[in-house]
C-alpha cells in the first residue's frame, strides 16, 4: 500500500477517533471478529500491530456511531449511505446551501467510488447527539410519473460498520475522497435540523398509506410477501425477506414439490421482487440457512412431513459445512480471483509479506488451502473434497461475467503510466513502465522508468506467472564496473566487432517486451562453445532449469516448451523442416495456438506465444528465405587449444558479472526510455526490415549505450544481406534465374515458357543437377519457388512481377534486371566516401514529422534530402556518361500510399506498384515532362 494509504488509516483512527478494524473491501466482509468493538475502545497497540502485519492491505472499515478518542471524543459518527441519483436529488434538496454533491464536497467529506459516481455516496457528519438508524426509506413512489424511489440509508450507531476510503471496491475502483477530507461537526441545533430532514424525507416516502413495497417498522404479512406490487429495495433487508418467503415456500410445498422446484420458486420471487435482486452467492447462501433453519426447528417436533423433510437436509448438513469453511478460508486469504487473457482463473494470494499469481489448479494453492483448513478445523480434508471445491470456484469465475481479467506475463512485462504519475510536463504524454520478474521467493520485479529503476517488493496487481522450470535471478548491482561489458563479452567467441555490436544490442532488447526479436542464429565449427554461448545468455536474461532445448518431434510438445520460458534456445540444430519453420516464425512475431484439453471434452488450452529463440549449429539449420528473414545470424570462432577453459569457470565467471550486466542493462533502459519520451515524433526509419521494431529499437540502443548514430543500423542491413547471401547460395533456382538474366534486361512469359528455358539451361550446365530433386520438376513449383525468393532476388537486383495477361488468358511473368539502381544494401557496402556526406545525407533516422512525407516537390525538408537518398534514377532522356550525376529521387516521382508501405503511386499518374516498378515507370510515364 502507498503511503498516503497508510496515512489515510491513521486519520481514522486518530483524527476521526473511531474505532477501525481489517476488513475486506471488495466483499465487505471483516477479517476479525468485530462486534466486541462496538462497545469498547480498539488499543493503539492493536491498531498498529494490524498495520504493521499489513492487515490492512485488502481495506478497511470502521465502526459509526460514538467516538472513541481524539478532538470529537464523545460526539457521534453518522453516515449517510446513498444508494441511487434520486436519493442524491432528494438530500440535497433539503439543503439550499449546496446545490449539487460537489459543492457539499467542499463542507463535508463525501466518499464515493468510480463504478457508480453519479448515483452513489457515503456522507460524514459528526453530531453532538445520536441521530436514529435508518436502514432504508419506505421507498414508494409518490406517482406513477417518478422514474425512482430515493435509496437512502442512515448509519449512526455502534451497530453498524462502513468500508473506508482508499479501500478497492468489488469492481476494481478504489473509494474515492472527493472534496475536502474534513468532516461538517454539527451543533445540537444543526444535528437537530438534519436528523429533521432525514425524517422529512422518510415521511414523503412512508408506507403508510400504500402497502406496495415493504417497510422495516413492522414485519409484513406472509399474504404480502406473495402480492405482486411487493418490492423489497437495497438497504430494505432483501436477505431477511429472501429467508422468509424460503421459509414460506418449504412448509408450504414439501409435500408435492422436489427441493430443486422449491428452489426454483424462490429464485423467481428473488428476481420479482428484490431491487435489485440478490445475486447468485447471497441467494444460494441464502437457501442453505433456510434448510438449516427448518431442520433446526422440526426435528424435535410431531410434524412427520416436515421432519422427513428435515432428515434429507441433514444428509446434506455436513457436506454444507465443508464448503462454506473451504469458501470462507479461500475468501479470507485471497486478494483476488481473476482469469488471465485467455480466461484460466487465477488467484492472487498474500504470503508472509508479499503477494502472489498462482493458478486455482496449482499444487500450492491446494496446499495452502489444505493448511488452512486444518490450523481452522484441526481436521483433514479430502482431496476430493477440495478439488470439488477448486471445480466450483472455477465455474463460478467461468460463468461470472463481471470477473476481473488481467494480462499475465512471463519474465518481462509493459504497462501505461500516466504523465501525472511521472509528473512530467508534457500532460498528453503517455510513459510507459518496464517490468522484470526476478522470480524470486519474495515476488520481487524491477519497475523500469523513464525516472529511474528500482526492486518492487510487493506489487498487489498481479502482473507476471511463473512456471516450476523458472529460477530466480541475482539482484542487479547499480555500481558497476565501467569494464564489465567488455568482460562479458570476451567470453563469447565473436567472429567481429561488427558482431560484438549486433549481439550487445540482442541482449539488451530481450529486455523490452511486445516487440519482435529476430531468432538469433549461432553458427560456426565444433568447438566454438555454441551451446555456452546460448546456456550464459539464458542465465542473464531467464534462468532456468532447462538452459537449452532440442526439437520435439510434435509441434504442441514445441509449443508446450516455448509457452513455458520466456527465452528459449535450440541447441545443435542441422535442419529444420518447413512445418516447424512456419511456426518458428510465427512464434517470433507472435501467434495463437490451440489444442484440445482431452479427446473427451469439446475444449482447448489457448496459447499465444511471442518469444526470443535461438538456434544453434555448425551451418545455418534453413535457408528459408521467410526464416532468414526473421534472423540475426552470428559467426562464433573455433577456440584455440591454448585459450579454451572450463565450461564450468566461464559459467562461474559470468554468474560474478551477472548483478554488474544487470545494473548497465536497466541504465540502458532508463535511457531508452528517455530517448523515445525526447524524440517521440521524430523516430523514423527510412527504410524498415523485416524485423522493424527491432530494428528501431536497435538502433536506439546503440545510440544509448555510446555508438555513433547510424552505426547499428547499417550493420544491421549488412547482417540482413548476408542472410540474401545464404538464400542464393543454397539454392539452385536463385543461382540460374541470376545467371539468367545476367546478359538480358528484361524477360516476359509464362511459367511453363520459363521453366521449359531454364531446365534447358541448367542441362546444359549440369544434367544431374537439372534432373535432382533440388530442382522444380514442374512450371507450378517454379513458380510457388519464385514467390518464395522474389525478395531475396529483388535485393540481388532481379525483380519478379506476376500479372494477369488479358490477351493470353493467363498469367504473366516478368522479370527485369535493374541496372545502374543501387539497392539500399549494395549502397552500404559500395565504395563511396562516407567523408563526402553530410549528416543528413547519412541520417537513417527521418527527422521530420510523418505529416511531412506526404509533401511534394524539392521545396520540403524531405524533397531536399531525397535528392540525395540512395534510391536513385537517371532522368529520362539522360543516357550520355556524363550526365550520369544528374539523377532524379524516387521521392520526386512518387509517394508512398502509407508512410511505411511498399506500396508507391506515381505523382504524374494513377500509376500504382513497388519502388522497383515505379522506377522502371517513370521513363515511360505518358504524363513524364521531357
Amino acid at each position: 500500500m502507498s503511503p498516503s494509504y497508510y496515512r489515510l488509516l491513521e486519520y481514522v483512527y486518530y483524527e476521526i477517533g473511531v474505532n477501525i478494524f481489517p476488513t475486506s473491501s471488495r466483499n465487505k466482509i471483516p477479517e476479525i471478529k468485530w462486534a466486541k468493538y462496538q462497545n469498547e475502545s480498539i488499543s493503539e497497540e492493536q491498531f498498529k500491530t494490524w498495520k504493521d502485519k499489513g492487515n490492512f492491505d485488502k481495506g478497511f472499515g470502521f465502526i459509526t456511531g460514538w467516538i472513541w478518542r481524539g478532538p470529537y471524543q464523545g460526539k457521534n459518527l453518522v453516515i449517510i449511505d446513498i444508494d441511487n441519483s434520486s436519493g442524491i436529488q432528494e438530500l440535497l434538496s433539503h439543503f439550499t446551501e449546496v446545490k449539487n454533491l460537489d459543492e457539499l464536497a467542499t463542507k463535508t467529506l463525501v466518499v464515493q467510488h468510480q463504478d457508480a459516481k453519479d448515483e452513489k455516496a457515503h456522507i460524514y457528519f459528526i453530531t453532538e447527539k445520536s441521530i436514529s438508524k435508518r436502514s432504508g426509506s419506505s421507498l414508494r413512489k409518490i406517482n406513477q410519473n417518478d422514474n425512482e424511489v430515493p435509496i437512502i440509508e442512515v448509519k449512526s450507531d455502534n451497530s453498524t460498520y462502513m468500508v473506508g476510503p482508499g479501500s478497492i471496491h468489488h469492481k476494481g475502483h478504489p473509494y474515492t475522497i472527493v472534496g475536502t477530507k474534513e468532516i461538517k461537526v454539527l451543533n445540537k441545533e444543526q444535528s437537530d435540523k438534519l436528523e429533521s430532514t432525514l425524517n422529512d424525507i422518510y415521511k414523503k416516502f412512508d408506507n403508510a398509506s400504500n402497502n406496495s413495497c415493504s417497510s422495516n417498522k413492522s414485519l409484513n404479512s406472509i399474504n404480502d410477501l406473495f402480492s405482486d406490487t411487493f418490492c423489497v429495495p437495497e438497504g430494505n433487508n432483501r436477505q431477511e425477506y429472501i429467508l422468509r418467503v424460503m421459509d414460506s415456500l418449504i412448509k408450504r410445498n414439501h409435500e408435492i414439490l422436489s427441493e430443486q422446484q422449491v428452489r426454483d420458486l424462490a429464485y423467481d420471487m428473488n428476481l420479482k421482487h428484490c431491487v435489485p435482486p440478490l445475486d447468485d452467492n447471497e441467494f444460494e447462501n441464502k437457501w442453505h440457512e433456510a434448510k438449516k433453519f427448518i431442520f433446526k426447528n422440526t426435528k424435535d417436533k410431531h410434524n412427520n412431513d416436515l421432519a422427513k423433510y428435515g432428515k434429507l437436509i441433514k444428509n446434506e448438513e455436513k457436506n454444507i459445512t465443508d464448503v462454506e469453511q473451504i469458501l470462507d478460508i479461500i475468501q479470507q486469504r485471497c486478494e483476488e480471483i481473476f482469469v488471465d487473457q485467455f480466461h484460466d482463473p487465477y488467484v492472487s494470494i498474500k504470503i508472509n509479506n508479499h503477494h502472489e499469481t498462482l493458478p486455482l489448479e496449482s499444487k500450492k494453492f491446494e496446499n495452502i488451502i489444505l493448511s488452512e483448513h486444518f490450523k481452522s478445523t484441526k481436521s483433514l480434508l479430502s482431496k476430493d473434497r477440495l478439488s470439488q471445491i477448486i471445480d466450483l470456484i472455477k465455474a463460478n469465475a467461468d460463468l461470472n461475467p463481471k470477473i476481473v481479467e488481467r494480462n499475465l506475463n512471463l519474465r518481462v512485462a509493459k504497462t501505461q503510466i500516466s504523465a501525472t504519475d511521472l509528473d512530467i510536463d508534457n500532460k498528453k504524454y503517455d510513459d510507459v513502465c518496464y517490468y522484470y520478474d526476478l522470480t524470486n521467493s519474495n515476488w520481487e520485479v524491477i519497475k523500469v522508468t523513464r525516472k529511474g529503476w528500482n526492486i518492487v517488493s510487493n506489487t498487489q496487481n498481479p502482473i507476471f506467472k511463473r512456471y516450476k522450470n523458472s529460477m530466480s535471478q541475482s539482484y542487479p548491482n547499480r555500481d558497476y564496473s565501467s569494464v564489465c561489458i567488455e568482460k562479458v563479452l570476451n567470453l563469447f567467441n565473436l567472429h567481429s566487432q561488427k558482431d560484438r555490436l549486433l549481439f550487445l544490442v540482442y541482449v539488451v532488447s530481450l529486455f523490452i517486451p511486445d516487440i519482435a526479436k529476430p531468432i538469433l542464429l549461432l553458427y560456426g565449427s565444433k568447438g566454438s562453445a555454441k551451446t555456452t554461448s546460448f546456456e550464459l545468455v539464458k542465465n542473464i536474461v531467464d534462468p532456468s532449469i532447462v538452459e537449452t532445448s532440442s526439437f520435439p518431434k510434435d509441434v504442441n510438445d514445441l509449443i508446450q516448451i516455448l509457452s513455458h520460458s520466456y527465452v528459449t534456445y535450440f541447441d545443435n540444430i542441422t535442419t529444420i523442416s518447413q512445418s516447424l519453420s512456419d511456426l518458428l516464425c510465427r512464434v517470433v512475431t507472435g501467434s495463437s495456438y490451440s489444442k484440445r484439453t482431452i479427446y473427451t471434452v469439446d475444449d482447448a488450452f489457448i496459447y499465444k506465444i511471442k518469444r526470443p529463440i535461438g538456434i544453434n549449429g555448425i551451418n545455418i539449420a534453413s535457408a528459408r528465405p521467410d526464416f532468414l528473414d526473421r534472423c540475426l545470424i552470428i559467426e562464433v570462432n573455433r577456440i584455440s587449444k591454448e585459450k579454451r577453459r572450463k565450461e564450468e569457470d566461464v559459467k562461474n565467471e559470468l554468474k560474478e558479472l551477472i548483478p554488474d550486466i544487470l545494473g548497465w542493462v536497466f541504465d540502458t533502459l532508463v535511457k531508452v526510455l528517455n530517448y523515445k519520451y525526447k524524440n517521440s515524433d521524430k523516430i523514423r526509419l527510412k527504410e524498415y526490415p523485416r524485423m522493424a521494431d527491432f530494428a528501431e529499437y536497435g538502433e536506439i540502443i546503440s545510440r544509448c549505450i555510446g555508438y555513433k548514430d547510424n552505426e547499428f543500423i547499417q550493420v544491421y542491413f549488412e547482417n540482413i544481406e548476408t542472410q540474401n547471401d545464404e538464400v542464393v547460395e543454397s539454392s539452385i533456382v536463385a543461382k540460374v534465374i541470376i545467371e539468367f538474366m545476367e546478359d538480358q534486361t528484361e524477360w516476359e512469359g509464362s511459367a511453363t515458357h520459363l521453366h521449359s528455358l531454364l531446365t534447358s539451361y541448367l542441362e546444359s550446365k549440369d544434367t544431374r543437377l537439372a534432373r535432382s530433386k533440388a530442382w522444380p520438376n514442374a512450371a507450378n513449383s517454379l513458380s510457388r519457388k519464385l514467390n518464395e525468393l522474389a525478395p531475396t532476388l529483388k535485393e540481388k537486383g532481379i525483380d519478379i512481377t506476376h500479372k494477369y495477361n488479358n490477351n493470353k488468358k493467363g498469367r504473366t511473368i516478368f522479370l527485369t534486371n535493374i541496372e545502374k539502381i543501387s539497392s539500399l544494401s549494395s549502397y552500404r557496402s559500395s565504395g563511396d566516401s562516407e567523408s563526402d556526406k553530410t549528416d543528413n545525407e547519412t541520417t537513417v533516422f527521418d527527422l521530420v514529422n510523418s505529416v511531412n512525407i506526404e509533401k511534394e516537390g524539392l521545396e520540403s525538408e524531405l524533397g531536399e534530402k531525397a535528392l540525395k537518398h540512395d534510391n536513385l534514377i537517371l532522368e529520362a532522356g539522360q543516357n550520355t556518361e556524363k550526365d550520369n550525376n544528374k539523377v532524379i529521387n524516387i521521392y520526386q516521382i512518387a509517394g508512398r500510399i502509407h508512410e511505411h508501405s511498399d506500396i508507391w503511386m506515381c505523382k504524374r499518374c494513377d500509376h500504382k506498384g513497388d519502388k522497383w516498378d515505379l522506377l522502371k515507370h517513370y521513363p515511360y510515364c505518358k504524363n513524364n515532362k521531357k
